[in-house]
């Protein structure tokens, strides 16, 4: 690949750093307060794209961010790509 041995090592540390601050996030349930906050605001204003991305992520496997959603009167974003390509099919 071309990389000399510094630059492996560093994308690994960042990785490693990445992957605990992730998990952290989930084991600590701060990503979800976050999400729930998103969500809050999506009502009061329009959400950008990065946020509409991360919300569509996050409820696609959360119920209960989900149920929050659908408390405060949040329709998930819509399904994009080959998943709604696939779901039009279906009946």
């Amino acid at each position: 690949m071309g990389l000399s041995r510094p630059a492996v090592e560093s994308a690994l540390f960042r990785a490693r750093r990445r992957l605990s601050e992730e998990y952290d996030d989930l084991a600590t349930g701060r990503r979800c307060l976050r999400v729930q906050a998103i969500i809050s605001a999506s009502a009061e204003t329009e959400l950008g794209l990065r946020d509409r991305r991360r919300l569509g992520r996050h409820l696609s496997h959360c119920q209960a961010c989900r149920r929050h959603a659908g408390t405060v009167g949040v329709a998930p974003p819509a399904v994009s790509g080959v998943g709604a390509r696939l779901s039009a099919l279906l009946p």
